[in-house]
């Protein structure tokens, strides 16, 4: 605990000595972050066993597993986080998730608790691809700081009947009239947009018609149109987060002069509100 101590206390020191950079630059890194496109980074210890890969943001995060994918929203005054939970039904566990797309932005972790240094210098990827989590279906990853896109990539001649998805958050989701999923958190409301599904068909994306039909009280099965089973169908759903909470969690957050973005935070993982400072770099072009 004592080096977790002295690691926060070179964050306090640094934060003052960042000074001489420039508020105004400093909200503008801070706001090319969180508005910037999604980066997953591998788990290392920083969340959960059965977790893969973690997208990070100012106020909430995406936990992702070949089983589904985790929303985590913050609220730094109520020292809350409220989880919101995609699970895949009938998926295959052992699917291992693969990084596509590495970027120039690295994170870092540092805590009392990984003495190995495991959590340093993580490579940050733009995707992430799971194979054959149903019979001939992927999911593909990506998006932005505050939405998830999942692509379900449908091989030609697999069966998209095998998708299912339950919905587990602590109220219920609803169908919205334009046919989008809803719930509405303490944290902020949660969307999940009705999925843009299509096909390539000479070179040019032909829509196929798809709504959600609720299957019990939390389960969700896409209906599809028709289509043509002998190519590939790619159905994209969007969890988005549609208003962020404005209270991110973190006690303190500095820029250096290089962009580096410095921040103490509370983790929300394993014993609730665990201080932890951790470090994310992020590149780009001085105006």
């Amino acid at each position: 605990m004592s080096s977790l101590r002295f690691v926060v206390a070179l964050l306090t020191i640094g934060a003052a000595a960042f000074a001489q950079e420039s508020i105004p630059n400093a909200q503008r890194v801070l706001q090319q972050f969180a508005q910037g496109p999604l980066t997953l980074e591998p788990n290392r210890g920083q969340a959960p066993k059965g977790v893969d890969f973690i997208a990070s943001s100012l106020d909430h995060k995406f936990l992702l597993s070949a089983s589904g994918a985790r929303l985590e929203i913050f609220d730094a005054t109520t020292k809350s986080v409220e989880p919101v939970q995609l699970q895949f039904v009938g998926a295959n566990a052992s699917a291992a998730g693969q990084g596509l797309q590495k970027t120039a932005f690295s994170s870092a972790h540092f805590s009392a608790s990984d003495k190995e240094g495991l959590q340093r210098n993580l490579p940050n990827y733009s995707k992430v691809l799971y194979r054959q989590v149903w019979p001939g279906i992927d999911v593909l990853y990506y998006g932005n700081r505050n939405k998830l896109e999942y692509d379900l990539v449908v091989a030609a001649g697999a069966n998209p009947d095998a998708i299912r998805i339950k919905l587990l958050a602590q109220n219920h989701f609803s169908l919205t009239r334009a046919g989008d999923l809803l719930v509405q958190t303490r944290n902020g409301a949660v969307t999940q947009h009705k999925p843009l599904v299509y096909q390539m068909v000479d070179n040019q994306r032909k829509e196929v018609a798809a709504r959600y039909e609720f299957e019990g009280a939390d389960e969700v099965r896409i209906r599809l149109g028709k289509y043509d089973r002998t190519r590939e169908l790619v159905i994209d759903p969007t969890l988005a987060l549609s208003s962020p909470s404005v209270n991110a969690p973190f006690g303190a957050v500095a820029v250096d002069p290089s962009s580096n973005i410095y921040a103490a935070a509370f983790n929300g993982i394993g014993k609730p509100f665990r201080l932890q400072v951790r470090c994310q770099r992020q590149r780009h072009k001085s105006r």
